[in-house]
């Protein structure tokens, strides 16, 4: 059976309702495999995929939608969760509209929903730190554990201040010499003494996340990177870190992105030292990981990891 019949099947069971169309939407199978639907009732969207980890991540990005409607923000509505042969999937509403990319509406009046989508996420109650969804009557989150990392977020830390050493591969990559080394250790040393609060983020706040309908109204999309951290400012750090990579203009998104979370400018300026910290934190841990797992993106994340450094001005 192929995959786009394998749709039709799962929503006609699930949804009780005949398919009269189907099609495959391209530019969004990088990771899963999405159609589009017609039913009689509307249109509905189907993502697949059989990574065997994909059913959990499906079933973490259906409690944030819904604890993110809770709090108003416009998401989809996930109708079905579950898995059909090999694959799991996941039905959701069809969000009419423009991506937030090719939208006509200023693109700062964009990025100001966002930030004001971030504020009210503040309200989740969530517990834990990490990407996996551990409990979901609770909202418990955990991280997956590796060597030297005990899963909590002083786990985190100390795993990169431990990693400066005079031998690390990112100095024999050329992403530090063995002064700068010493000046970021002390920089994330200071961090253990933050006293951060915790939230749910939203992991991938881009204008290519959005759904911008006829009437304004943008629609947040994508929750499948969702964590909890240390907030706003972990997810203010992914956004730098994204635009930084595609090498975009930030400083004005940025800006508005603060602005809709209701941030003054002179508390946003303030905040800039400890964000540039933690911009080298997550860039220099996103590398460590390429190192281990992933070697054939090294220089993608050393060039990301050299931004980052160059950006705080170290």
């Amino acid at each position: 059976m192929e995959i786009g019949q394998m749709a039709e099947r799962i929503v006609t069971e699930q949804l009780g309702e005949q398919v009269q169309s189907c099609t495959p939407i391209i530019g969004n199978g990088s990771v899963n495999q999405v159609f589009l639907l017609q039913l009689p009732s509307g249109k509905v969207v189907v993502r697949m995929n059989d990574h065997e980890r994909t059913l959990l991540e499906y079933q973490k990005e259906g409690w944030c939608i819904a604890a993110a409607r809770a709090q108003g923000i416009p998401v989809s509505s996930v109708l079905s969760i579950g898995a059909f042969q090999s694959y799991a999937y996941m039905i959701q509403t069809f969000v009419a509209g423009e991506v937030g990319t090719h939208s006509q509406l200023d693109k700062q009046f964009i990025w100001r929903q966002m930030g004001s989508y971030l504020k009210r996420m503040q309200a989740i109650s969530v517990q834990g730190y990490g990407e996996n969804l551990a409990d979901r009557q609770s909202g418990l989150f955990q991280s997956p554990l590796h060597a030297g990392f005990d899963g909590t977020w002083k786990g985190f830390l100390d795993y990169n201040i431990q990693s400066l050493t005079a031998q690390d591969e990112l100095i024999q990559l050329g992403v530090l010499s063995t002064r700068q080394s010493k000046m970021v250790r002390q920089q994330f040393e200071q961090l253990l003494d933050c006293p951060f609060a915790f939230g749910l983020y939203h992991g991938d706040i881009s204008l290519k996340n959005t759904i911008v309908a006829a009437d304004g109204t943008v629609h947040l999309i994508d929750w499948g990177c969702a964590g909890v951290s240390v907030m706003p400012h972990w997810e203010f750090v992914q956004v730098m870190l994204a635009l930084m990579s595609n090498q975009h203009p930030h400083q004005a998104a940025l800006r508005a992105l603060a602005e809709g979370y209701g941030f003054s400018q002179s508390e946003y300026q303030d905040m800039q030292p400890l964000l540039n910290t933690l911009l080298m934190l997550l860039a220099f841990d996103k590398l460590r990981w390429a190192i281990d797992c992933a070697p054939e993106q090294i220089n993608n994340f050393v060039a990301n990891a050299s931004a980052a450094l160059r950006y705080a001005g170290v």
